[in-house]
């Protein structure tokens, strides 16, 4: 009878995590991104051909994540400085105008587009969504329905999400072969230094996290 209890609770709650993400990711997120789309009509872009080469060379995403198809929109928000960037499934909004010609740059560009990995993964963004959501602390959950949404810190909570982990994780994976690619077909004078190349997370850090791509 127990295990019949058991797997009653676990679908039942697996059942409220579906509804929740969906109400706030129809609610709250959608509703947002037609917001950063309007902010960023003049300042959206493609990859270039350089980068898609590149990415490609140094196998860095699976075939469900298509270069062709990832936009990127440029000065687009104003929070937290000028190191920030929200992606949602194909489309990443940065509040900078990155230029991809430094290995910070390139990192920051594999993070991102971690998450786009992320997002096709769970099979779009009410999945993701519900991956966010799962991320949070319960201490920050408690904090947000506390504040109901109003003054909640993102950034207070926003490295110790598993999602953003990973993508720091993903990104130091990589980020040495792409760029080794990205200088692969340049003269000596326009190589990309490897001296601001970050790594965003410790060994230890990522070994603790399971990174399901």
């Amino acid at each position: 009878m127990k295990d019949k209890v058991d797997d009653f609770v676990d679908w039942t709650e697996d059942k409220l995590k579906d509804a929740v993400s969906l109400l706030v990711y129809e609610a709250v997120i959608k509703p947002y991104i037609l917001v950063m789309r309007t902010k960023g009509a003049g300042n959206k872009k493609s990859l270039s051909t350089e980068l898609k080469t590149a990415l490609k060379a140094a196998s860095v995403f699976p075939s469900v994540v298509n270069l062709d198809n990832i936009r990127y929109y440029v000065n687009t928000w104003n929070h937290g400085g000028s190191g920030n960037a929200v992606t949602f499934d194909d489309e990443m909004f940065y509040n900078a105008n990155p230029t991809f010609e430094t290995c910070r740059e390139l990192h920051w560009l594999l993070h991102e587009m971690t998450h786009t990995l992320q997002c096709k993964r769970v099979g779009g963004m009410v999945g993701f969504t519900r991956r966010v959501l799962g991320g949070y602390s319960k201490s920050a959950l408690k904090e947000f329905i506390r504040n109901g949404g109003r003054g909640f810190d993102v950034d207070k909570w926003h490295d110790d999400v598993h999602i953003e982990t990973e993508a720091d994780c993903y990104a130091d994976k990589y980020i040495k072969e792409f760029l080794k690619q990205m200088n692969a077909g340049r003269p000596a004078n326009k190589q990309i230094s490897d001296s601001s190349c970050p790594t965003a997370r410790s060994a230890d850090d990522c070994s603790k996290h399971s990174i399901s791509f």
